[in-house]
């Protein structure tokens, strides 16, 4: 089978993305978690800045968001299989972000579960306050600017090599990281066992049909709303909507 092109390829998984916020942010469990998480931290994040938006952090706000507030972010991470617990309001653009302020911030959901909460891994504190709070800043920028590269062309890898050691050596490493990034990448873009892809032209219908029976609506009603002039509209709304509920608790994550 010939390979998509790398635009396409791209297209797919943005819209991918895409879906798998919009089925987590329909999550009542993860709403929850992020209305507990806000009520908590909300007033010191109104008065200190929010954790996206870490600019003006002083060396006293450093310090507590570093040993109070980074541990339950890295929590939700890992729980939702996110980078970032965002607020269930939200919306992503088609190139995946979301503008608040004066900057935009990516979809949490373009994470695999070994990554999730990976930034909140924050480090140790320094005996300095000053020198703690410029080592986070530069790897608060760090990590901005490898995101902006991978974003780039997320199929890359360098390798950096001591070249004072034999070919031999140096041959052989290479063959063994160049094969093992291969199967990481391989792995986490691979569609073996991930036939929900096929229903990427369905995705949308399971939403108009779940936001539907939110709002406590029959499903004859929806099949006529989403799937007019269908014959068996009503078991099509059932069986939609049992698909967005599977995916909606968690089935989201295989995506």
């Amino acid at each position: 089978m010939a390979r998509k092109p790398a635009a396409v390829e791209r297209k797919i998984n943005n819209l991918i993305h895409r879906y798998k916020w919009e089925f987590l942010r329909r999550n009542p469990e993860y709403r929850k978690d992020y209305k507990n998480f806000m009520r908590e931290f909300g007033a010191w994040f109104r008065k200190n800045g929010y954790w996206y938006d870490r600019r003006k952090y002083d060396t006293r706000a450093w310090q507590f968001f570093e040993e109070t507030i980074a541990p339950r972010l890295k929590e939700l991470c890992v729980r939702w299989q996110i980078s970032d617990p965002f607020s269930p309001d939200w919306s992503f653009d088609k190139a995946g972000d979301h503008y608040i302020y004066d900057f935009k911030v990516p979809i949490p959901t373009d994470c695999p579960d070994a990554k999730a909460g990976a930034v909140w891994d924050l480090p140790r504190r320094s005996a300095n306050p000053a020198r703690r709070l410029k080592k986070l800043v530069e790897r608060m920028k760090a990590r901005r600017a490898r995101a902006k590269r991978l974003s780039r062309n997320k199929h890359d890898f360098v390798l950096r090599m001591d070249l004072r050691r034999p070919l031999a050596l140096l041959l052989r490493e290479a063959n063994f990281w160049i094969r093992k990034r291969k199967q990481a990448h391989d792995a986490l873009h691979s569609t073996t066992g991930r036939t929900v892809r096929c229903r990427l032209d369905c995705y949308s219908d399971y939403l108009k049909v779940w936001d539907l029976r939110a709002q406590k609506r029959t499903f004859a009603e929806i099949g006529k709303i989403v799937f007019p002039g269908e014959g068996a509209a009503t078991q099509r709304a059932f069986d939609n909507f049992r698909r967005a509920k599977a995916l909606v608790e968690g089935g989201y994550k295989k995506l």
